[in-house]
């Protein structure tokens, strides 16, 4: 998206709080975590009384895998615009675009049925989104179906693996963490050859 967008990203809730009370940003991503959830969805719920425009998007290990839940959840938190199912990548970038191209109009984009993404429609029915293939488990970008997009179907044709994508660290997003409170956490891989029913990456897509 080149220079389109502005990403910010934070770790202290007091740093988003104070973001917030002098900027509302077009879109909120969160990733929900078991420590982190309560709190996600607190600020969530402010940005969302601040601006009914923000696209407001969730995803994250802490998203159940039981279809009938997640419906509770989207209803329980009216304020959360769509769940990102599984790798986040590729449904952020159809979520932006999306936005872009229909200026903001979120209720539009519910009817889209973006790759690996939940939402409510306005009568209650949840609306899901296929399911995408994960980065590098793709042969060709058009195994990514969503009928009648405009992201063009080579869009994605230099991202099959996470090395393709720039690196937070590299770029300098993470710069002002290094602030001898936190350390930086490497993730080696994604997936895992197991099927364990207690956790979040134990499913056929994972493995």
């Amino acid at each position: 998206f080149g220079e389109r967008i502005d990403v910010k990203l934070f770790k202290y809730a007091e740093d988003l709080e104070g973001h917030l009370e002098q900027e509302i940003p077009d879109f909120y991503f969160f990733s929900n975590y078991v420590w982190n959830q309560n709190l996600n969805l607190s600020f969530a719920d402010s940005v969302r009384k601040k601006s009914k425009n923000t696209l407001i998007v969730c995803g994250g290990p802490n998203t159940t895998r039981m279809r009938e839940e997640r419906k509770k959840f989207l209803e329980a938190n009216p304020f959360i615009d769509f769940i990102i199912d599984s790798e986040g990548e590729i449904p952020s970038c159809y979520l932006i675009q999306t936005y872009l191209d229909l200026e903001g109009e979120i209720p539009k984009m519910k009817t889209c049925r973006l790759p690996s993404t939940l939402t409510l429609s306005d009568d209650g029915e949840m609306i899901e989104g296929l399911l995408a293939p994960r980065l590098g488990m793709f042969k060709d970008s058009t195994e990514i179906i969503c009928p009648g997009h405009s992201i063009p179907p080579d869009f994605f044709d230099d991202l099959q693996s996470l090395d393709d994508l720039p690196s937070p660290y590299l770029t300098g997003l993470m710069d002002r963490f290094f602030d001898d409170q936190l350390y930086p956490l490497i993730e080696t891989n994604r997936g895992c050859p197991f099927s364990c029913s207690f956790c979040q990456q134990g499913t056929s897509y994972f493995n």
